[in-house]
């Protein structure tokens, strides 16, 4: 079987760290935001920023951080590749 081709290694490589990436974040923030969002009576909330502490630390920090390592990942890890002339397209002499 022949090995696949850059460009198909490429899209898997991004897509597997998309798809962790969102499993992570959500997986943190569902399991977060049920074990210290329940429970609590309203004179025993904690607030940081202006948030309840559960809402900071389960939606907030998941959705910047998120944010941040989305734009890491499109300007960093993710390249453009060459897919070569289509059909029909002439090679430019003047290319180099």
């Amino acid at each position: 079987m022949a090995a696949p081709h850059p460009i198909l290694q490429s899209a898997r490589r991004e897509a597997l760290v998309v798809a962790g990436l969102w499993l992570t974040a959500g997986t943190w923030a569902v399991s977060f935001c049920y074990l210290n969002g329940y429970g609590p009576a309203p004179d025993k909330l904690h607030f940081t920023l202006g948030f309840p502490t559960w809402v900071f630390w389960g939606i907030v920090v998941p959705w910047v951080l998120c944010a941040v390592l989305s734009l890491f990942i499109a300007n960093v890890l993710m390249t453009d590749a060459d897919l070569g002339l289509e059909p029909g397209e002439e090679e430019d002499p003047f290319d180099a």
